[in-house]
């Protein structure tokens, strides 16, 4: 099982390693990783945002969205980690679920680079529905982010 996990996390890598969301991904990492607070304020603040943002303000979106998906990353690295050092005391059920949430994120994180892309190329004519799509996509994954650090436990 283990392996398998593996090479499913490689997987993942290199499918957000797209071409549009390099940035994101190879940005510096902090030298701390955010809190689980801090990434649900980086959310709070990123959705109201994107709701309020003009085409003429897309520069400026796409960045706030980079770091608050930098961020993120960083706390999913983190709840993974979390789940492989507690595997050995998780009884079948909890794998079961910390398995399920994982393969969860993973799906919205690609939803989400996706509609990252998409983001980054929007017209000023297509900008209200692509923006529209990244956000809801962006809640999802962060739903199940949430969800997943609930299931296994607040990480600081």
């Amino acid at each position: 099982m283990k392996h398998a996990t593996m090479i499913r996390w490689s997987l993942i890598i290199s499918l957000l390693a797209v071409p549009g969301l390099a940035p994101v991904i190879h940005a510096d990492t902090p030298a701390e990783k955010p809190s689980a607070e801090q990434v649900r304020q980086d959310a709070r603040e990123l959705m109201d945002s994107l709701r309020t943002y003009s085409a003429e303000q897309r520069d400026e979106a796409i960045e706030k969205t980079a770091r608050a998906l930098e961020r993120l990353d960083a706390r999913i690295e983190a709840l993974d980690a979390r789940m492989r050092a507690n595997w050995d005391r998780m009884d079948k059920a909890a794998r079961e679920q910390a398995r399920d949430n994982l393969e969860t994120l993973r799906r919205h994180r690609d939803q989400v680079a996706d509609r990252y892309d998409a983001l980054k190329e929007s017209s000023a004519d297509s900008w209200d529905r692509v923006r529209k799509g990244f956000s809801d996509a962006y809640q999802a994954l962060h739903d199940a982010w949430t969800q997943s650090e609930e299931d296994l436990g607040d990480d600081p």
